[in-house]
């Protein structure tokens, strides 16, 4: 049988996509199995569930019952880079929002918490020093294992108090933190952990 010139380019462009459409699948199926393998590395909703009603017990050792959420949200953008997370809602027994808790899916990092009540205090107690913010805070910091005793952490900038509530933020080489303290209490409001952009070269 024999093909025109016509037929001929018509055959060899049908077999250039057949080769083009095998090699994309074949990608795909990779990609799919890479990603696979990727889910079975990431912690599981029992593992994050465990981790977040211990870091609450710490946090707010009164609480009682809790009833967690957790959701796994997929690639977050961070500092500009996306990174899976997980993020937990914590209830009271009575159906109250407590806390709120992100993790890193991947490494199991904590990425941030924040209390949904405000933490109880004293009649008559006096404010905390900047000293003492500055203390507590880090102490926070080493009790949710964010840092650790004699690691390289330092201030990044002043403490500032605004509110009933002291700010202060820390750094060390590739992390930094945030953390916001009940002014009278010292009790842990919030905290925010992340890894700072890289400053950019001039020749960049």
């Amino acid at each position: 049988m024999k093909f025109d010139h016509r037929g001929r380019v018509i055959y060899g462009v049908a077999g250039v996509l057949l080769v083009c459409l095998i090699a994309v699948r074949m990608r795909q199926t990779q990609a799919i199995r890479t990603e696979e393998a990727h889910l079975d590395e990431r912690f599981t909703r029992q593992e994050i569930a465990a981790r977040t009603e211990q870091l609450c017990r710490v946090v707010m050792p009164q609480i009682g019952e809790l009833r967690l959420s957790p959701e796994y949200v997929g690639p977050q953008l961070q500092r500009g880079t996306l990174q899976n997370c997980w993020f937990v809602m914590c209830h009271d027994a009575a159906g109250d929002p407590v806390a709120s808790v992100a993790w890193n899916a991947d490494t199991g990092a904590l990425w941030s918490f924040a209390r949904q009540k405000e933490p109880l205090a004293m009649d008559g107690q006096e404010k905390l020093s900047r000293k003492a913010a500055v203390k507590c805070a880090w102490q926070w910091l080493c009790r949710l294992g964010v840092a650790v005793p004699l690691s390289q952490w330092r201030l990044a900038g002043v403490p500032e108090w605004n509110e009933r509530a002291w700010f202060v933020c820390w750094k060390t080489e590739g992390q930094a933190a945030s953390v916001l303290l009940d002014d009278r209490t010292g009790a842990l409001r919030c905290l925010r952990c992340w890894s700072p952009r890289p400053l950019l070269t001039s020749a960049e």
